[in-house]
């Protein structure tokens, strides 16, 4: 293979992966190889679009990690306040029960006392 047919290779490849846009690869194509100024400005236009897609999917990881915590926490504040919620249910049913055999306790107490006084008479 010459060089020109790898340089076309490589670029084909890049191209199609997304990696640079199609128009470097049609001014590469046209560049002759002998060109060395030319070369090295496309190597760097190249180096450039590869930077360039680096940093978008970082920005689109980075992204996507931020809604996962996102998630993550607005899940954990529904768990704390569905728990609190039910104790705050179970503190009220303690405290219904608790008032409830206060009242009955009350009767009984108040039944056994209309009892002695039906006995004095």
């Amino acid at each position: 293979m010459r060089k020109d047919e790898i340089k076309r290779y490589v670029l084909e490849y890049l191209v199609d992966e997304g990696v640079l846009p199609s128009t470097v690869l049609e001014t590469a194509i046209t560049v002759p190889t002998d060109n060395t100024f030319e070369l090295k400005r496309l190597e760097i236009e190249m180096n450039k679009e590869i930077r360039l897609k680096e940093m978008e999917r970082e920005r689109e990881r980075e992204e996507r990690e931020r809604k996962e915590r996102e998630m993550q926490m607005q899940k954990e504040k529904e768990e704390r306040e569905m728990q609190m919620q039910k104790e705050k249910e179970e503190r009220e049913m303690q405290k219904e029960r608790e008032e409830r055999e206060e009242r009955e306790r009350r009767e009984v107490e108040a039944t056994r006392v209309r009892g002695h006084k039906r006995l004095r008479p």
